[in-house]
């Protein structure tokens, strides 16, 4: 039940969790190539209906984009091979084998798909136990147990930085003796994620993109800074604090970009801000929206609370408590499980 909020006041943080999300490079061409190898250094795309629903890096090297119509991709790449993805039963299969596979990492369980190709990971549990156990005297010599009864069981690894990239990007590193327990707890996860991901790609043959961070949202975001085959971690500020940091990274999004808000609630907080209707681009296969208002904006809007944003989005089948909802996803707050 959120709490009775009438006001402008930014919602609590919660950040004690270590969420990693998974997100499965060009799954579809990535389920063909695993069973043809011989596809990955080939343009290839994968077609549902008249359009491509996904293409491999290659075929995008070469000017392929999913979503495109196969007779445009024709003209631009002749050579390109297509198949037909319209029977789903293998994606789903490898799918199911792969989310399996990742579960097979989890000690709470505590493993969420979304769709075919997206997996999150609560690895808190497992943070918590290997905190427990990290020498602050000599972070460069590291090692993570990945099983609670086994202290053989793990990698060693360097927990004086971060596996990967980070948001932001010029992110300075704090004085080992200095560092505190929020950057110190998501550089064990960013290790953590570049073990599970190098443990995919040698046993299952495919490759993702990862995001790291505190909650669900944040983690599937930050990790689309860095594609393909690129690891994020969204890290604190030199205090350890993340209220800024996830202000300023989620508010740099378009408002239908965030996971939770969706296209018709977007469009609803998208034309209040514009007061008017929003230009819509009726060209795409899908339609879209040629303005763009980012969260910030819609922060930055004095009369956006939740208590207004609850009377603007609430309607049939909404969950009561939406306006709280959304006002806290503005603020890169998601504490759902």
């Amino acid at each position: 039940m959120p709490p009775p909020v009438s006001n402008r006041i930014p919602p609590p943080r919660k950040d004690a969790r270590i969420i990693i999300h998974f997100d499965y490079d060009c799954f579809y061409a990535a389920v063909f190539e695993a069973a043809n190898p011989n596809l990955k250094s080939l343009p290839f795309a994968v077609q549902q209906k008249q359009i491509i629903v996904t293409c491999n890096y290659e075929a995008r090297r070469r000017g392929l984009h999913k979503l495109q119509l196969i007779r445009e991709a024709r003209r631009i790449c002749p050579e390109v091979i297509i198949e037909l993805g319209e029977d789903i039963s293998k994606f789903r299969d490898a799918s199911k084998d792969l989310y399996k596979f990742i579960e097979g990492f989890s000690w709470n369980g505590k493993v969420e798909r979304l769709g075919f190709d997206e997996v999150w990971l609560d690895v808190t549990d497992m943070i918590d136990f290997n905190m427990e156990t990290l020498n602050v005297h000599d972070l460069g010599n590291s090692f993570f147990q990945m099983h609670r009864d086994d202290p053989t069981a793990g990698f060693g690894f360097d927990a004086g930085g971060v596996a990967g990239h980070t948001y932001p990007e010029d992110y300075i590193f704090i004085r080992e003796q200095d560092v505190d327990q929020i950057t110190l707890r998501l550089r064990l996860g960013s290790h953590l994620a570049m073990h599970i991901r190098h443990e995919l790609e040698r046993e299952k043959g495919y490759t993702c993109t990862v995001g790291i961070a505190t909650n669900k949202v944040l983690s599937k975001l930050v990790g689309n800074l860095h594609k393909p085959k690129g690891q994020t971690v969204l890290m604190p500020d030199t205090q350890g604090g993340l209220g800024e940091p996830c202000l300023v990274f989620i508010g740099d999004h378009d408002i239908g970009q965030v996971p939770g808000i969706g296209f018709k609630l977007s469009q609803k907080i998208r034309e209040h801000v514009l007061q008017r209707s929003a230009d819509f681009d009726t060209g795409l296969v899908y339609g879209g929206t040629r303005e763009r208002i980012t969260v910030a904006d819609v922060r930055q809007k004095a009369d956006v609370t939740p208590e207004m944003l609850e009377k603007l989005l609430a309607g049939p089948g909404s969950p009561h408590g939406i306006g709280y909802k959304i006002w806290c996803l503005l603020h890169g707050i998601d504490d759902t499980e």
